[in-house]
């Protein structure tokens, strides 16, 4: 199995598809001499605002994550185009869902991977959603418990689905004292035949 390396898209499309597309572009010629090796792929972020921002919150640009979410929203056809783009450039494409709408949103749009976020991870409607379209999945474990990774572990090894885990810090960005790439030692020794990655 080739090593997976992931480009976050996130928000860094600006809100814009052209903007996006350059990005894309620009690594494409960048990853091209390493796709023997490794297998690279776009990860981008799904919200549905109109549930994932409480109703009194909506409009409130004074808080920066509300800010930041609405100035970069693309309408479905704007995810698609990209997608579809990341495709011709020879990426597969994570999608990040914050919720169960997104998920379905992320597979009607026939996206390769599903992520589960650190501030996700334990999150069980939207871990069962995911599991109903049995992509390929890659979970961050953050500070979880270890009996939440466990079981979370569990849940996708007795349906088949396949599942990596990545070690990461839950803060952004994170000082190189506190990333503790310890841990992702910890977890390939106690768990040696599960595909263990870093994500920061």
């Amino acid at each position: 199995m080739k090593k997976l390396i992931i480009l976050e898209m996130a928000n860094n499309h600006s809100g814009s598809v052209e903007h996006g597309k350059k990005i894309i572009h620009t690594y494409s010629k960048l990853c091209s001499d390493y796709t023997k090796k490794y297998e690279f792929v776009f990860k981008f972020q799904y919200r549905d605002l109109e549930t994932f921002i409480r109703k009194d919150m909506k409009g409130n640009l004074s808080i920066p994550l509300i800010k930041r979410f609405s100035e970069t929203k693309l309408e479905n056809e704007d995810f698609v185009g990209l997608i579809d783009f990341c495709h011709k450039c020879n990426f597969g494409v994570m999608i990040t869902p914050f919720d169960e709408i997104s998920v379905e949103r992320a597979c009607e749009h026939k996206v390769d991977y599903l992520k589960i976020a650190s501030c996700s991870f334990g999150d069980w409607p939207l871990i069962e959603k995911i599991s109903e379209f049995n992509k390929k999945v890659v979970a961050s474990c953050a500070g979880a418990e270890l009996q939440t990774i466990e079981n979370v572990l569990s849940f996708f090894q007795n349906r088949g689905i396949s599942f990596r885990l990545q070690h990461c810090v839950g803060e952004y960005p994170t000082a190189n004292k506190d990333l503790n790439v310890n841990q992702v030692l910890f977890l390939k020794k106690k768990y040696p035949n599960l595909d263990i990655g870093f994500s920061s």
